[in-house]
């Protein structure tokens, strides 16, 4: 049976270590930076990128192979806040996020929160089985964590909804013994950042459409050679066909360039 703790932990930290003590009090400061720090003024989206870029650095250098472990006594009262509140509780510009909400999807408890425009910063899905809590970077990277059932951290590591992971991902088993690591960019001198430079200059747009299809970018292996490659799937719906890149992962050059019909009949 899972042993819940009753110390008071803050909104953006919400797991405990195995004696009981609270950890990753860095990444509690890196988180608020992230979803508190408003633009206040009018920037490029090149200043724009470097800042996001600087943000993942900082987080990347805060992930672990530590033990972690969902708090739900504080997930619970924030259910119980929101419940009271009307399911939306809108803050003022001092609050590390402007707006929080509750939704139920099924059996499945979700709160989410935005910041002064209404981007969505954080979000936590929790039922009788599961957990999973996201903290968004920006429009393209999220730091993600999934708990087992018993509340224990299951993975951790951060990724792109478009479809690859950076920095060490960290898995483990039910009871919280540390089972895996894996270096994402490991192969890849060539960066995500240096990435989305090239897809901006090949006008392949990074924005999150709310229908399928859209462009997918994956990191792979290439087993013949040893290469570690990028590999970009650009849906283009007026031509009614993909365009499809790989880049070399150290270099950047263009393995491959080809087009595919965006619909098989």
């Amino acid at each position: 049976m899972a042993i819940r703790t009753k110390h008071e932990i803050t909104d953006a930290t919400w797991f405990i270590n195995k004696s009981g003590t609270m950890i990753n009090s860095r990444l509690k400061l890196f988180i608020v930076i992230i979803i508190s720090v408003p633009v206040l003024f009018s920037c490029s989206s090149m200043y724009q990128n470097r800042l996001n870029h600087r943000k993942i650095a900082m987080i990347k250098d805060t992930i672990t192979g530590a033990f972690e472990r969902f708090d739900i006594d504080n997930f619970d009262r924030n259910i119980e806040r929101l419940i009271k509140a009307g399911y939306v509780i809108r803050h003022d510009n001092s609050s590390a996020f402007i707006k929080e909400t509750l939704t139920y999807d099924g059996s499945t408890s979700i709160i989410r929160r935005f910041d002064q425009y209404n981007n969505l910063t954080q979000e936590i899905r929790h039922n009788s089985e599961s957990t999973f809590e996201e903290i968004y970077i920006g429009d393209l990277i999220v730091y993600s964590r999934s708990y087992y059932k018993n509340l224990n951290i299951r993975s951790k590591g951060i990724g792109s909804w478009l479809g690859f992971s950076i920095g060490k991902q960290y898995f483990f088993n039910q009871q919280g013994d540390l089972i895996n690591t894996k270096d994402n960019d490991e192969g890849y001198r060539f960066d995500y950042d240096q990435l989305f430079s090239f897809c901006r200059s090949h006008k392949i747009s990074l924005k999150k459409p709310s229908t399928t299809p859209f462009v997918t970018i994956r990191k792979s292996l290439r087993r013949e050679s040893g290469q570690h490659v990028w590999t970009i799937e650009n849906p283009i719906l007026e031509k009614g066909e993909y365009e499809f890149f790989v880049l070399d992962g150290s270099t950047g050059e263009i393995l491959r360039k080809d087009h595919y019909p965006l619909y098989n009949d």
